[in-house]
């Protein structure tokens, strides 16, 4: 891990940066762009969802001739199904067959999409989070979780959200994503119940040197009332927010 003073960049743009109408790129145009990124210094390069169609899949079969100095290539993908286990779950085995050194993960962390959208009880959404991470941390050097719509989940069901975070650390998560996705809630909305009332802002992150657990107001609502904590002060701070 790099010092507190290094800021790591993790770039979304042949993913995210693709998501309009007026934007298609080759799978030429993307490999040149990933050139370019890395040629910029950028530390991470999420080259797309290679379970989403044929062109992302057909990207990391050619970044692989591409002799890439400095970024990581990620492959961008989503949590297991409900019912299926890791090993037979068709997205994450696209993933695998990308033979990447880094998987990211996007999986539900507000309680309303957990019942709404995938409609299944809560205790089994932070199984599934917790499998998909254990899962990919055997096959990949990095497994990031990408914490869908993670402010939203705070300002609603506080204890939720952090029990979500809680899954992947338990399963050796690399990094942790707190995304506010749709840019739905200001800081007005969430520093009055938030865990920046301790030393630390941010749920934390484990690598593989120095294991770290979640500070003690990360791990329920924030009792800590601006007082330090000894697992606070010791947890590691690299955690991203997009």
């Amino acid at each position: 891990m790099p010092d507190a003073k290094h800021i790591q960049v993790y770039d979304t743009t042949l993913r995210d940066g693709c998501q309009s109408e007026d934007v298609s790129l080759t799978v030429e145009d993307k490999v040149t762009i990933a050139q370019r990124l890395d040629d910029l210094g950028f530390d991470y390069i999420e080259g797309g969802w290679p379970g989403s169609n044929d062109r992302d899949a057909a990207f990391f079969k050619e970044i692989k001739k591409i002799k890439i100095r400095h970024a990581k290539i990620a492959a961008f993908g989503s949590t297991r199904r409900s019912g299926v286990r890791p090993a037979a779950d068709r997205n994450l085995q696209l993933l695998l067959r990308t033979g990447t050194q880094v998987a990211t993960v996007v999986g539900k962390t507000w309680d309303m999409h957990v019942r709404e959208a995938l409609r299944i009880p809560l205790n089994e959404n932070l199984e599934i989070l917790n499998d998909t991470i254990a899962f990919l941390k055997k096959n990949f050097d990095e497994a990031i979780f990408d914490a869908e719509h993670f402010f939203d989940g705070y300002f609603h069901n506080p204890e939720y959200a952090l029990a979500c975070l809680k899954a992947v650390d338990d399963a050796g998560v690399t990094l942790i994503a707190l995304c506010d996705t749709n840019g739905g809630r200001l800081p007005g909305e969430i520093a009055p119940r938030s865990i920046a009332r301790s030393e630390f802002t941010a749920i934390t992150t484990r690598t593989s040197r120095s294991p770290t657990r979640l500070p003690a107001c990360a791990r329920a609502r924030c009792r800590c009332r601006g007082r330090s904590t000894a697992s606070a002060r010791d947890a590691a701070t690299r955690t991203w927010f997009r």
